[in-house]
């Protein structure tokens, strides 16, 4: 499949967990736990649901995919080797849904199996409904605009995220970050967060903590080709190690020269 197939399948998939996700949207049903995923979360009908219609419409595309996704884990496409490797949090923001915050969605990336590279980006804001998505070589879109990241000097707006993993050190980073900025806000989805970078209406988002692959790889895509860069709290670029996120503590920016502010590199 070409790119542009590819984002269409994406949308596909954005369009219709849209619908049937926020038919659940505030409902009791939806927040029912039916089980324990792969990544060991409990799995609530809702996260179910939107899993169920990304590998339906996988399988509808003939393709053979390795997708690897939050609920059922490892999940073989096809009949031969996998050409294609799809990584998706099907709801993400999954605790915000439970607590009726309206800031929760999808996110996928397709890579090519054989080259190891992102050609395909994406992210829905469930409740927004505003799509945000990348082509490899073909910068980074929202709603069909083409966006760029912010290009201040110094952040003004970030967004922060913390993990229950996180360290005194990270905490601290973050506590040091408010003193620099203009507005903080910390609205519990990091697949959107990144996208909020992506389109320059945040400067930064601060990770504390650990992450899982599956939950950044389609932002951190969709992020560089809006001209943004990605480190570790030491600077360090080179986060993953193969199809996993080997750095903890994300720095997403949108220029070099808020990386620099933030890790203290510019006074």
């Amino acid at each position: 499949m070409k790119k542009e197939e590819w984002l269409e399948t994406c949308r596909l998939i954005g369009e219709e967990a849209t619908r049937e996700i926020m038919h659940y949207y505030k409902k009791k049903e939806g927040t029912e736990e039916i089980g324990r995923g792969y990544g060991g979360d409990m799995t609530m009908l809702v996260d179910k649901v939107a899993e169920d219609i990304i590998i339906k419409r996988l399988k509808e595309t003939n393709e053979n995919i390795k997708l690897v996704t939050e609920e059922a884990g490892i999940v073989n496409i096809g009949k031969g080797k996998p050409d294609y490797y799809v990584f998706a949090d099907p709801l993400d923001g999954s605790f915000n849904f439970k607590m009726g915050i309206g800031y929760f969605g999808t996110t996928l990336a397709v890579l090519d199996a054989k080259k190891n590279v992102d050609i395909v980006g994406y992210t829905k804001n469930f409740v927004s409904k505003s799509e945000y998505y990348a082509m490899l070589g073909k910068g980074a879109y929202k709603n069909g605009d083409r966006i760029y990241t912010s290009q201040k000097e110094a952040p003004e707006d970030i967004l922060l995220e913390c993990s229950y993993k996180a360290n005194f050190d990270s905490i601290k980073k973050i506590t040091d970050v408010f003193h620099t900025a203009r507005h903080s806000r910390m609205p519990g989805a990091i697949a959107i967060d990144y996208c909020k970078v992506a389109s320059g209406s945040f400067d930064a988002v601060i990770y504390a903590g650990s992450s899982r692959y599956l939950d950044v790889v389609a932002g951190n895509f969709i992020v560089k080709e809006a001209g943004g860069v990605i480190t570790d709290f030491a600077g360090n670029e080179k986060i993953y190690k193969g199809n996993k996120l080997a750095a903890k503590d994300l720095l997403v920016c949108g220029n070099e020269k808020i990386r620099d502010y933030i890790l203290g590199k510019k006074k």
